[in-house]
């Protein structure tokens, strides 16, 4: 039960605060030439469906960070959340993540720490993602569950299909 709480305290300590919605920075390349790049932060609220073989709902609230360098742009996002799913008992997640989309290509990439629990039993699992995002608000993965704990709880899909929607700014 120890490991369950330093593994859950580690996930809760890596948290960001950003204090600026937008701003400019100035990089230098390895020829010592200077050039500014842009980058905007905004919250959004995201709704997802995740399945394989059990179904479940996801809501959180995500963090994203454009980052613009000339053609070059660069999507960082965390996010805190939740997935709920019912099967002959309510199955809660209270998940942490974070993704990376890159440039000019709708590949995203992200890593997820879920901590599932039907009140009785739980279960931590690490999820890493890979999938598409088209035009940075619709997403479309593909995860696999590795438990980091023997929890025996029954209705946790070990691959995951996730179809998510991140909904304008609040």
């Amino acid at each position: 039960m120890k490991r369950n709480y330093t593994l859950l305290v580690f996930l809760l300590s890596s948290v960001s605060v950003f204090a600026q919605e937008t701003g400019e920075r100035v990089h230098r390349n390895r020829d010592g030439q200077s050039s500014s790049f842009n980058y905007t932060k905004t919250k959004v609220l995201h709704l997802g469906y995740n399945g394989f073989g059990n179904h479940y709902g996801e809501i959180g609230i995500s963090w994203n960070r454009l980052k613009t360098l000339n053609e070059y742009q660069k999507l960082r996002a965390f996010q805190l959340g939740a997935e709920v799913g019912y099967n002959k008992n309510v199955l809660l997640a209270p998940k942490i993540s974070i993704w990376r989309l890159g440039n000019k290509t709708p590949l995203l990439t992200g890593l997820n720490g879920l901590y599932y629990t039907n009140f009785i039993d739980q279960s931590i699992r690490i999820r890493p993602e890979i999938g598409f995002a088209f035009r940075s608000a619709i997403r479309v993965l593909y995860g696999y569950n590795f438990p980091v704990n023997g929890g025996d709880l029954k209705f946790i899909n070990n691959h995951n299909i996730c179809l998510s929607l991140l909904i304008g700014e609040i």
